[in-house]
């Protein structure tokens, strides 16, 4: 059988560092895999707790995108990777976040 697609936003390979601060704790850089309009998957070497609140900032290109984001998806091993779902955008950096993924979805159709 086939597994249901449950995505509603493409997503992008990238291979960039964030920064995430789990339940307002320090922040700790984390390399993210992939990235759509509605979250990311992340690589840490810190553990995440299932349905903890993060706090994201990421530089993608010349502009920052800051957001908070539910962490849904935590593998039970390290490395550990996590699936963060983005809550609260304001519009400013849902703009940034749509304009970098749009942007790295053209370069994708054309090569």
């Amino acid at each position: 059988m086939f597994k249901e697609e449950r995505r509603i936003s493409p997503r992008i390979k990238v291979n960039i560092e964030a920064k995430i601060s789990p339940n307002g704790f320090h922040s700790k850089e984390v390399k993210v895999e992939n990235l759509s309009e509605t979250g990311m998957l992340i690589k840490s070497n810190i553990p995440l707790f299932s349905l903890s609140t993060v706090s994201v900032v990421v530089k993608l290109e010349d502009k920052e995108f800051e957001g908070k984001a539910i962490c849904v998806r935590v593998s039970e091993k390290p490395p550990w990777e996590a699936g963060l779902h983005f809550v609260n955008i304001d519009e400013q950096n849902r703009l940034i976040l749509e304009e970098f993924i749009a942007k790295r979805l053209k370069i994708e159709d054309t090569n």
